[in-house]
């Protein structure tokens, strides 16, 4: 098998695990058996993320296509789906449309390289790249805390939850101001 299969197959057996943890999620009534479903399926979804880094840049230099399957899947990750589809060879002077993080660009060229990134790409990217990252760790850590009372949840934890909350609303204000601009 080569290294190619073998990270199909571990993205494959990570996603079969979400979907088990998942079912323990809709019939579960123990709210701790909840919170450790949902730590699992975070973790299995920074598993695959890893996997993708390494099979999405190997698919490019072997020139090799994304199995539907993986595709679907790394869809999850706006970054990485975004760069799935390699650009068909073009010829000069032609007209393109392309994705980035959902959004549609056209651009005219001669399909070897894009000199400008498109617009969505130059601003606020960063920030809203941020956000989303700060969310989903807030997301983490209110599951984990899902799993204690008011009184045993650890000092840490709590800490980490302020802190956390603190920067959801620091950037979200950050990209306002800078939408208001």
């Amino acid at each position: 098998m080569t290294r190619r299969e073998d990270l199909e197959e571990n993205v494959r057996q990570s996603y079969q695990l979400i979907r088990e943890y998942e079912d323990i999620l809709r019939l579960s009534a123990d709210p701790r058996e909840k919170a450790r479903a949902r730590r699992a399926i975070e973790e299995q979804w920074a598993l695959i993320e890893g996997y993708l880094n390494e099979h999405l840049p190997l698919c490019r230099s072997l020139a090799t296509p994304i199995p539907p399957d993986i595709a679907e899947i790394a869809a999850r990750f706006h970054e990485k789906s975004d760069r799935l589809t390699p650009p068909a060879p073009a010829t000069s002077g032609s007209t393109y449309t392309i994705h980035i993080n959902h959004t549609e660009e056209t651009v005219t060229g001669d399909g070897a390289q894009v000199v400008q990134p498109p617009t969505g790409e130059r601003t606020g990217g960063s920030l809203e790249r941020a956000l989303r990252m700060a969310r989903r760790t807030l997301a983490i850590l209110e599951e984990q805390a899902a799993g204690y009372t008011a009184l045993t949840i650890p000092a840490h934890l709590r800490i980490e939850l302020e802190e956390q909350r603190r920067k959801v609303a620091e950037l979200k204000k950050a990209m306002e101001e800078e939408r208001a601009c």
